[in-house]
């Protein structure tokens, strides 16, 4: 389904849910940071993606990557990465950094949780984003944040990250840009309608 069929009859415009430069900042997501790359106008005559969902693992390019450091822990239970994954891996993070950049353009917009540890890993920096992470604020607000896995719950009604082999990344995304249309069709104050609910682990 293309952004325009996605974005019909939607009671605000998508920017509104966009974060502000202070909510880009306190997020940690820092634009223009040394070493990192921006996000460049789509060419023209191209059409460029509208809206994408990124999670880090990753989804939009769905790519291992050798990582420049050498590794001290896999960390599979939460990555779902092993070291029989990465073996023989040529890909580094500039030729993923490329890739990414011929999709994502400066106005596209990515839709994810916690994106700033996404953009983070990528290097990559990009100012027009919708997080599930402060779209749905956390009851106690401040720098809490609610997990993907309650989100997608509570209002998906749909269990992700509980293969125990580590989160599928193209799981993840959808969840995200599921819950951001679901916020985005019902209006801004849909999760305060529903903020009652309980946290859980």
């Amino acid at each position: 389904m293309d952004s325009a069929e996605l974005l019909k009859d939607i009671p605000f415009p998508i920017t509104y849910y966009t974060l502000t430069a202070m909510e880009l900042e306190d997020n940690g997501c820092y634009c223009n940071q040394p070493g990192f790359l921006s996000t460049l106008p789509a060419p023209d005559g191209s059409s460029p993606y509208e809206i994408l969902a990124l999670d880090c693992e990753m989804v939009i390019l769905d790519k291992l990557v050798k990582p420049s450091n050498p590794i001290t822990d896999y960390n599979t239970r939460f990555s779902g990465i092993t070291y029989e994954m990465l073996s023989g891996l040529t890909t580094s993070l500039q030729d993923v950094q490329e890739d990414f950049l011929k999709l994502v353009h400066k106005d596209s917009i990515l839709i994810g949780h916690s994106l700033e540890n996404d953009l983070l890993a990528l290097k990559i920096s990009h100012d027009l984003i919708i997080d599930t992470s402060v779209l749905y604020k956390h009851p106690r607000g401040g720098s809490y944040k609610t997990a993907l896995r309650v989100l997608a719950k509570r209002f998906l009604s749909r269990e992700i990250q509980q293969s125990g082999t580590g989160h599928d990344s193209i799981e993840d995304a959808r969840a995200s840009m599921d819950l951001a249309l679901l916020k985005i069709r019902n209006g801004k104050l849909f999760f305060s309608m529903h903020s009652h609910f309980i946290i859980g682990r």
